[in-house]
């Protein structure tokens, strides 16, 4: 993941620091050395005046990321200059100058004034920060795989936390601030660290919540819900205007991305590629492909027929550190190496929109338990942490929360690390008025996904023309409908069609070279689980025993193994 990291110590050697391990793209490099803090961020080469590595008399910034505000910020505060915006906030509201910021985004502000340092990131932590801190040596980074080199490096002992990999085993991803290295954790999303006078402190400056508290009829709130995504977008988009960029957008045959795709398409903003991946004569092609074609965009089918792209495991864990299952987005990887990016800006998806409006949540009654194991991939090795995860869940009211703060901030968020190689990111569904928003409409309203769909057919009735890939028919609100296509007309007419965007089973069962490299794979690795008795017998297990995906959650892990132990 792109970055910065910022290295607080008098004993660590700053001339032992590798910043160009990655074959994927060239990325921006800059490095400072100030009194005993070595600060350094490589990122890539897009919305640069949207990031900053700037020195002052009075303290030091770094930012990456989007933010996209920052123009409405400048001008509500007058201020002459980016920088002299950051000086304004500080001043006014010191350790959280950054939480008016609304974009993706992370950061490091050192305050040499009064030898403070805080690190930062957004209200749902999509620029992901790990920290390093023992023995009066503090390591902040972007990446995992930079603080596990630096150590190395040092010659600082670190250690796998078994905890972490039986996250991945299960969930496919870590709950909390959990890594798979024992000394090192990672920011939550809506916290902040400061470090001062070498004391550290976690805080936190944004809590999602979901507490209805809308008393609006449900077509107002329908209208409401319009507004504020419509905003979303046209501030997102203006974003790449503001740098003369193309749009590149990604679009299947689900509800998000579409609603993302076609709305932007309304506001006005033409000049957009549409990028879609998938196996051939799936319906998230089939879709897609109308789609474009029907509001003149261009369009772009990269196919992953039989799955090859499976086997470039390493690289897709330079892009997530082996911190979230690597099948669950290589596909992203795969197709966004063919894009030229150059003349590209952000790569707009709709992440998590089911999830913002429903899918989330299993009941209407509110304060509803999640229960463990929701959310996993894998339910087989779920005893080996089940007290654990138990602890975790027993702190969160609800389970949407729950579920946000995890699947969604540590899980989902896998192909934005891929797309962060290339250029910057971004969902509207996630832009803070409407998450905010929209996570306090009545469970009642969002239930089954309920005002989504009614959003989509009393307001957009286009958009609600084209198949939804999850049921097999447009958006519909009735479940006979549903069950009546999926139990009958799927099952007789399509029963030889393959319909998934990634039908791993099928190919997992049809390519010899696939079934034989995640073979060779796993056999090749495995020694690195040698001091872990029972995790190596859990993982055997699972590779004779488990499904394609519980496969390739045993790849990760020794895949993860060999990034940050080798």
């Amino acid at each position: 993941m792109p970055g910065f990291v910022t290295i607080v110590s008098n004993s660590i050697n700053f001339n032992k620091i590798n910043l160009n391990y990655r074959s994927l793209k060239e990325f921006k490099l800059d490095e400072i050395t100030i009194n005993k803090t070595y600060i350094a961020r490589y990122t890539n080469k897009k919305f640069l005046d949207d990031k900053m590595f700037e020195e002052t008399n009075d303290f030091f910034i770094v930012i990456e990321g989007v933010i996209f505000n920052k123009k409405d910020l400048m001008n509500s505060f007058a201020s002459s200059s980016y920088l002299d915006l950051i000086h304004k906030l500080y001043d006014n509201y010191g350790e959280t100058f950054f939480k008016y910021f609304k974009g993706e985004f992370s950061g490091m502000l050192y305050d040499k004034i009064n030898g403070k340092y805080i690190i930062f990131t957004n209200e749902t932590g999509s620029k992901p920060i790990f920290y390093y801190n023992f023995n009066s040596t503090y390591i902040f980074s972007s990446e995992l795989k930079v603080i596990t080199d630096i150590l190395k490096f040092n010659n600082i002992d670190f250690n796998l936390d078994e905890i972490g990999a039986y996250f991945l085993l299960t969930y496919g991803y870590m709950l909390e601030d959990y890594t798979l290295i024992r000394q090192v954790k990672k920011l939550q999303a809506g916290n902040y660290i400061v470090l001062d006078k070498d004391k550290m402190k976690i805080h936190s400056y944004n809590t999602i919540k979901n507490q209805p508290y809308n008393s609006e009829s449900y077509e107002k709130t329908i209208g409401k819900l319009d507004e504020l995504f419509k905003y979303a977008v046209k501030t997102q988009y203006e974003k790449d205007d503001e740098y003369q960029y193309k749009h590149i957008s990604s679009l299947s045959g689900g509800l998000d991305s579409r609603m993302e795709v076609m709305i932007a398409h309304e506001l006005g903003y033409s000049n957009c590629l549409n990028l879609t991946f998938g196996q051939n004569g799936c319906l998230d092609e089939i879709v897609a492909k109308a789609i474009s074609s029907d509001i003149n965009n261009e369009f772009v089918f990269y196919s992953l027929d039989n799955g090859n792209y499976l086997m470039d495991i390493d690289e897709m864990l330079i892009c997530n550190d082996g911190l979230i299952l690597y099948s669950g987005a290589a596909h992203v990887l795969s197709a966004l190496k063919n894009i030229n990016f150059e003349d590209y800006g952000i790569y707009h998806t709709g992440q998590v929109g089911d999830a913002v409006l429903g899918s989330f949540i299993n009941n209407v009654n509110i304060n509803n338990k999640s229960k463990i194991g929701d959310g996993a991939y894998s339910y087989r090795l779920l005893d080996r942490i089940s007290d654990v995860v138990y602890n975790i869940q027993y702190k969160y009211n609800d389970e949407e929360i729950f579920k946000f703060y995890n699947r969604a901030f540590n899980g989902a968020i896998n192909g934005d690390w891929v797309a962060n190689q290339f250029t910057e990111f971004s969902s509207p569904f996630l832009y803070k008025d409407f998450f905010d928003y929209a996570l306090k409409i009545p469970r009642e309203y969002k239930y089954e996904e309920r005002i989504y769909i009614d959003w989509i057919n009393k307001l957009h009735p286009n958009i609600g023309n084209y198949k939804w890939e999850k049921i097999g028919i447009r958006p519909t609100n009735s479940l006979i409908k549903v069950k009546l296509y999926n139990k009958i007309i799927r099952r007789i007419f399509f029963k030889n069609r393959i319909e998934s965007m990634n039908p791993f089973d099928y190919w997992y069962n049809n390519n010899h070279n696939l079934k034989k490299f995640l073979y060779s794979y796993i056999n090749k690795n495995m020694y690195l689980l040698d001091s872990y008795n029972q995790l190596k017998k859990d993982c055997i297990s699972l590779c004779d025993y488990g499904t394609f995906f519980e496969k390739t959650q045993v790849m990760t892990l020794l895949g993860a193994l060999r990034l940050h132990f080798n």
